[in-house]
């Protein structure tokens, strides 16, 4: 008895040990990828960060409200829109895109457009920390985007830091481009990378003279320097803008119905 009790769990210890060793194969789930494409993660977090959607403090009504070419009337005020130098509305949610462009980074490794990879998510950070203290000062952002790390709440810096590190995000993506090869998944530059780095120049020249009246002699420095070297925007082709096409999942909002 004791010896078919013994040959019983041999049997039992052989059929779970072989119907367990394909336990992952079998049980991983078709629909929930670990990986992706590094350019369908540019494609999001270019379309979450410019597309034309409605609110938006870019979107064509607020636009024509600034320059009174139009009028609107509601008996309560709207978050999104701008009243007689009254802002009401702020938020770190473009933050989250800073995740997904992480990714990017970690799926391109090893690959030609790595570096291009790179220098978008510091210019998407300085982008977003850029507007993010116009409207609120001091804000979270050199600690932003680290809750992997551990970094949950990320401190405030002063608003003169933010702009430093911002300019400084703006030089290191400038020089990622300037070692990147094209890269997928562009909807702004088709991937070109001279065209970034144009970009980059340029914003720096556009946060500089934000902050003129309080620039530090480096800062001015680093603006003539910008100017004096000459890798700036030359014409319309530079222009940083989402086109739209006659597709119709690509088509502008005033056509698709979105713009409600």
């Amino acid at each position: 008895m004791k010896k078919m009790h013994n040959i019983l769990l041999l049997v039992i210890s052989l059929a779970l040990t072989f119907s367990c060793s394909k336990f992952e194969e079998l049980n991983t789930n078709p629909d929930a990828p670990t990986s992706v494409a590094p350019e369908m993660l540019v494609t999001q977090v270019l379309k979450n960060s410019f597309r034309f959607w409605n609110p938006n403090p870019t979107d064509f009504s607020t636009g024509n409200l600034w320059c009174k070419h139009i009028a609107r009337c509601e008996p309560n005020p709207n978050p999104y829109q701008y009243y007689y130098s009254y802002w009401p509305y702020g938020g770190f949610g473009s933050y989250k895109n800073l995740t997904d462009l992480k990714r990017a980074i970690e799926f391109a490794s090893g690959t030609p457009y790595e570096s291009s990879i790179k220098g978008l998510a510091l210019f998407m950070k300085a982008w977003y920390g850029y507007g993010m203290t116009l409207d609120m000062g001091d804000i979270p952002y050199s600690e932003a985007g680290k809750a992997e790390e551990g970094i949950v709440r990320p401190k405030y810096d002063k608003q003169q830091d933010v702009f430093q590190e911002i300019l400084d995000d703006l030089k290191a993506a400038e020089e990622a481009f300037a070692n990147g090869a094209k890269f997928n998944g562009d909807i702004m530059y088709g991937g070109d990378p001279v065209k970034w780095r144009r970009l980059c120049n340029a914003m720096q020249l556009k946060v500089i003279q934000t902050i003129s009246k309080k620039a530090t002699s480096a800062q001015k420095a680093r603006f003539a320097e910008i100017v004096a070297a000459g890798n700036l925007m030359t014409g319309n082709a530079d222009n940083f803008q989402l086109a739209y096409s006659d597709n119709p999942n690509a088509s502008h909002p005033f056509w698709n119905g979105e713009d409600n």
